[in-house]
């Protein structure tokens, strides 16, 4: 029988033609990657791909695999959402922790996408700074959180959504409004709007500035990327901000986002969860719909979960991504 966990990591190599790209985006190892594959091609009897110098090329048996694969894959999703939908299950409630930048800029989308497919499922929303969050999590006060700040525990599982990249902000009028660059040095004694004392983003913009030998001049400190963005409007200084947070501003033209000359700036965002997550019908219903946007979520959660294997545990990246 078919896995759909294979299925999955197949269809990744095929659409990257990498080893190592597919296995960036599915955050697994390049051998573990390798190995499905190979016993993905043992099972089905015939090589899938033609391994070269340039990379994976699909063999003409790949190549017929692909749309089976897609259609498997979606008729899968599909399948679970009719029987949540025909259930009695499909009336849960599910408890959710966010970040402050994630909670306010992410999760309204994601749940009105949760609820048209579940419309009598209810997602309590709490956010907070990223140790109150885990805080929540480690208690059993939320079975899903998703944050910005660095987390490391073995009492539950982390799995990497993706590097959002971190941009330097500045308000209408502002002289380097239109610009698309600043070199580090140019940020020396800015105006910096940063996040409250103690938060582990004031940590990351701390550590960031330090690292390219900046010294910000701190004009203000607020605990929301809400009230921090305003404040860039108002013009009371300037920030660093994650694009997803700022994105409405800029098609506005309210605010202009600007990447150092030399790096681009990332900050990976994570998805934690506990073995008790799955036995939550509607935290599970909530995981699928995010892995409609996140293919590598079924992959390692809700696919290591039907195969019964071990439960992945992921570090993120570090905070600056060099060009």
């Amino acid at each position: 029988m078919l896995s759909l966990y294979q299925l999955r990591i197949f269809l990744t190599v095929a659409e990257e033609g990498n080893l190592t790209r597919a296995a960036e985006r599915l955050y697994l190892t390049q051998p573990a990657v390798s190995q499905h594959i190979r016993a993905l091609e043992k099972q089905m009897g015939v090589a899938l791909f033609q391994r070269g110098r340039r990379g994976m090329n699909l063999t003409p048996a790949g190549e017929a695999l692909v749309g089976y694969a897609q259609r498997i894959l979606r008729l899968s999703v599909e399948a679970h959402q009719a029987v949540l939908a025909a259930s009695s299950e499909a009336s849960g409630e599910l408890y959710v922790g966010a970040s402050p930048g994630a909670g306010p800029c992410l999760m309204p989308a994601w749940i009105k996408s949760f609820h048209e497919h579940y419309p009598k499922m209810i997602i309590h929303l709490k956010t907070g700074p990223t140790p109150a969050i885990v805080r929540f999590l480690t208690r059993g006060d939320v079975e899903i959180a998703i944050v910005e700040g660095e987390v490391h525990s073995t009492e539950f599982n982390i799995t990497p959504l993706w590097d959002e990249e971190i941009v330097i902000v500045v308000g209408k009028g502002h002289p380097w409004q239109g610009k698309k660059e600043v070199n580090p040095e140019d940020l020396h004694q800015q105006p910096f709007i940063v996040r409250e004392p103690g938060s582990l983003t004031r940590t990351w913009e701390e550590q960031t500035l330090a690292h390219y030998g900046i010294t910000p001049r701190i004009v203000a400190e607020f605990d929301s990327p809400l009230t921090i963005k305003r404040a860039v409007q108002s013009g009371l200084g300037i920030a660093l901000l994650p694009r997803f947070a700022i994105r409405q501003e800029v098609k506005d033209g309210l605010l202009y986002p600007l990447r150092l000359s030399n790096d681009i700036l990332y900050r990976t965002l994570k998805l934690l969860w506990t073995p008790e997550t799955l036995h939550n019908p509607a935290a599970k219903a909530f995981l699928q719909i995010l892995s409609t946007e996140f293919p590598h979520i079924s992959v390692q959660i809700l696919g290591m979960a039907h195969k019964g294997g071990k439960r992945p545990h992921h570090t993120a990246r570090t905070a600056v991504a060099r060009k």
